[in-house]
This record gives structure tokens, C-alpha cells and sequence, in this order.
């Protein structure tokens, strides 16, 4: 999908200052599901082109929840490669012209284990 034009602010339903603010959404709920290496590809992809295009720093990738109290987005599971700096590195190899391997990290102990459906992951029902 084609996002909002950078020249706005993004929308939210939180409430903080959304001003100097690029926001990147993947499809899901990553508290209950569990990021594929496709959407972490494309995030990262998109990430360096932004950084690389606006001329951000890296190190200033953060999470929705990191600028937004009360809200868990976005989710356990997407949340700890942004967290243990993964989304960073991979960014910052991506600037330096090499292809980074993004691989999925194990389930969370306490976190999501069904992986959000795909064609190569259909749907797991009960």
C-alpha cells in the first residue's frame, strides 16, 4: 500500500506530538502474532530509504510505544527487534550497501507463537 506523503504529520490514535514524526505501520497485531521475515525485510527497506532520503540517523528508530504512553504497539514481537537494536543494524548495513540477513528471532517465551497468515503461512486455526 502507498502511505501518507511524508509531508504530513501520521495519524494516530494516541495522544503526543506527532510533529518531525515518520510513521511506518506494519499489517498486524504483533502483540498476538508474530512478524514474518517479509515485513521486516520491507520495514528495513523502507526505514534506509528514509533515513538515507531525510537524512536520519539510524539510532532514532523507535517504536510507537517509546513516544506514546498508554499504547503497546507495536506489539511484543515486533517490538524486540527495535528494542535489541536488530531494525537499526539491519538499517545501517542496508546504508552501507550490503544486504543484511533478517531472519525471525525465536517465539517469545511469554509472547505471540502463531505467525500472522501469509501465503506461505496460511491461517493456523485451533
Amino acid at each position: 500500500f502507498e502511505g501518507r506523503s511524508v509531508d504530513y504529520v501520521p495519524e494516530t490514535n494516541t495522544n503526543y506530538d506527532v510533529n518531525g514524526h515518520i510513521g511506518v505501520q506494519l499489517w498486524g497485531n504483533f502483540q498476538d502474532q508474530r512478524v514474518v521475515e517479509s515485513q521486516l525485510a520491507a520495514a528495513v527497506d523502507l526505514a534506509a530509504w528514509l533515513c538515507q532520503e531525510y537524512d536520519i540517523d539510524p539510532a532514532t528508530l523507535s517504536g510507537h510505544k517509546d513516544v506514546a504512553p498508554g499504547t503497546l504497539c507495536p506489539g511484543l514481537d515486533l517490538y524486540r527487534y527495535v528494542e535489541e537494536g536488530h531494525i537499526e543494524r539491519w538499517v545501517r548495513e542496508k546504508l552501507a550497501g550490503r544486504e543484511p540477513s533478517i531472519t525471525a528471532l525465536p517465539p517469545l517465551e511469554d509472547g505471540p507463537t502463531t505467525w500472522i497468515p501469509t501465503p506461505n503461512r496460511p491461517l493456523e486455526l485451533p
